[in-house]
């Protein structure tokens, strides 16, 4: 059987096909854990999301950044605590549902995705750039995400303190690139 290249866990039933004995069928989301292509293992790769209410999901393929905490205002103000998210190029995520997002343009640098039905915080992009920010609670779990950095701690609201031992940056930092960094 010829396989195409896997882009979706559901191209898993060729690649399954061609990979396990004996033709023996396993869940897709079982034969990504179990089987490994070209050394790299289909879980890493592909990852699932979507908002609460259902109507906008997605699908990356490729590496995420580690997640960046984000403090700042216009986080905390939108999310009602602060951003958590990781990225991912732009050509490598597909979005279902896209006529349930609503865009809110933040700044003249970046806008923020949103369910227009539930409400539910999925992405942020920077107008320049080629990746998008995902939020990282939208995540089917298991994840495999972890914490990287905090991003705008000097703006942080005034009822929590950050504990961890992630790179605090009181602006941007880290590779980071956000919308004030456009700012003179």
């Amino acid at each position: 059987m010829d396989c195409k290249p896997i882009t979706s866990l559901a191209e898993l039933d060729c690649l399954q096909s061609a990979y396990l004995p004996h033709g023996e069928l396993v869940e897709p989301r079982k034969a990504a854990m179990q089987l490994s292509v070209r050394g790299r293992n289909i879980l890493t790769q592909l990852h699932r999301g979507s908002c609460l209410c259902g109507r906008v999901h997605f699908e990356t393929r490729g590496k995420l950044r580690g997640i960046v905490y984000c403090h700042c205002s216009q986080c905390r103000k939108q999310s009602g605590h602060f951003y958590a998210a990781t990225n991912v190029q732009d050509d490598s995520i597909d979005i279902s549902g896209e006529e349930n997002i609503s865009w809110y343009e933040a700044s003249e640098f970046a806008r923020r995705g949103f369910c227009k039905n539930c409400g539910s915080v999925l992405f942020w992009k920077h107008k320049d750039l080629d990746y998008i920010s995902v939020m990282a609670g939208s995540f089917d779990q298991p994840s495999g995400l972890q914490g990287e950095s905090h991003i705008f701690v000097e703006d942080k609201g005034d009822y929590y303190r950050i504990d961890d031992d992630l790179p605090k940056y009181a602006k941007s930092g880290g590779g980071v690139v956000v919308a004030a960094d456009g700012q003179d």
